[in-house]
């Protein structure tokens, strides 16, 4: 961590586009042109639902960042400790985790839009090279449109997973969290959690439901990603 001025930078990415900066009295303050400040809202609706989210106090511009100011809950992130978990405290988090998805899934949306919280657009955009139309046919053929729409944080990887004496005390970076298809939680789990850690063989006790023919479809899809 990086000293300024009795602040501490306990994460710095890459140029101004994010930094969280440690403060007196654990207020965290996260701050950069990038900032997503509809993650506030995302916060303050997850607490509402008693989900395990930091408390905002505050959102705004400064000098050019955006910044959000909120309570700063200490423990270590679930990337830092899995590896010397064992299978039982493992399951035990897994089953954790699995609580938050059902208590994120009770949350009623204001609409049956695809939205952020904020109600504006939604940030985990995909852009696809151009298909032949037998190609574009399959995936539109495959596509459902009667899915329930949700409350997903569709980052939950083990980076964003503060743990305590093996609870789970806090999800962290609701930067692209939003009201999405049931589905899409699953499938982002997927694809922010890479082979090499077993956490995502932990997926059945995480999601009350398996979306496996999303799943296999959403990775025919990125094969069409433009890099």
């Amino acid at each position: 961590m990086v000293s300024i001025e009795g602040v501490r930078i306990i994460f710095k990415g890459p140029g101004r586009g994010h930094r969280v900066e440690l403060h007196h009295g654990n207020i965290a303050v996260k701050r950069g042109v990038g900032i997503n400040l509809g993650e506030a809202e995302a916060l303050r609706i997850s607490e509402t639902a008693g989900l395990p989210v930091p408390h905002v106090h505050a959102v705004g511009n400064s000098d050019g960042d955006k910044y959000i100011q909120m309570d700063f809950v200490p423990g270590q992130t679930l990337e830092q400790v899995w590896e010397d978990m064992s299978g039982q405290e493992k399951q035990d988090i897994a089953r954790q985790l699995g609580h938050i998805i059902t208590t994120m899934r009770s949350v009623p949306p204001p609409t049956q839009s695809i939205c952020s919280c904020d109600d504006t657009g939604i940030r985990d955009s995909r852009a696809y090279q151009t298909t032949s139309p037998a190609v574009h046919d399959a995936f539109a053929a495959k596509l459902r449109i009667t899915h329930r729409i949700v409350l997903s944080h569709c980052d939950l990887a083990p980076r964003n997973i503060i743990v305590r004496d093996g609870k789970v005390v806090v999800l962290i970076d609701w930067g692209d969290a939003g009201w999405y298809p049931e589905h899409w939680e699953y499938v982002k789990f997927f694809q922010r959690n890479f082979p090499g850690n077993d956490f995502w063989c932990y997926a059945a006790e995480i999601f009350p439901q398996l979306y496996q023919d999303e799943l296999v479809d959403y990775i025919a899809l990125l094969t069409w990603q433009t890099p």
